[in-house]
């Protein structure tokens, strides 16, 4: 399963980017992920790279919700 997690997670998502800024697009997410694996392949400790893929892609979602105002926080709608 998390082998397909962060394909999974990037599918997702993608809709919630369309009616972003560009600061918190699709792009960025993709940027995000390809950093948290880049520094989890410097760390020493066993890292899941699907997880943290996952999180990359699904780590701004609630900011489309929270820039028209359905919601208050995008971080804590996403807990």
């Amino acid at each position: 399963m998390t082998q397909e997690l962060g394909s999974l997670a990037r599918k997702l998502s993608l809709p919630y980017y369309e009616d972003t800024l560009p600061a918190h697009d699709s792009f960025h997410a993709n940027l995000v992920r390809y950093l948290s694996i880049r520094l989890a392949d410097k760390c020493g400790e066993t890292v899941d790279r699907n997880v943290l893929s996952a999180s990359a892609w699904l780590h701004d979602i609630g900011r489309p919700l929270e820039r028209v105002g359905k919601i208050d926080d995008h971080d804590r709608w996403a807990k």
